[in-house]
């Protein structure tokens, strides 16, 4: 796995504080015994990911990589899966090497 910070210019605090600007919708994660449910939750936007829910979604995948489960089922809020990046977080990183650093973060 590469790690971003031997990216030039790369930083773990810039990326969070950007993406923590980016307020919307919610990732829910719900563990059972053999199975996890992660929920996008942004149905008024067709759970578009918002920066704030970018930060969840790793938190929740923090959260699964110390689990002992078997399947992870990965869904979006009312009848829609996901229909990609909030255009406003896309706006935020306008310069190629910001919307480098957040791919490297996710």
């Amino acid at each position: 796995m590469i790690h971003p910070e031997g990216f030039k210019g790369f930083s773990w605090n810039r990326v969070v504080s950007v993406l923590n600007e980016l307020p919307g919708g919610s990732v829910d994660l719900k563990l059972a015994d053999e199975t996890a449910h992660i929920l996008l939750n942004n149905p008024s936007k067709k759970n578009a990911v918002t920066g704030a829910m970018m930060l969840e979604l790793r938190r929740c995948v923090t959260e699964i990589s110390k689990w002992e489960g078997k399947a992870v089922v990965l869904s979006g809020a009312g009848g829609t899966f996901c229909a990609g990046s909030d255009l406003n977080a896309v706006r935020m990183f306008g310069d190629p090497q910001e919307g480098l650093h957040v791919c490297m973060y996710m």
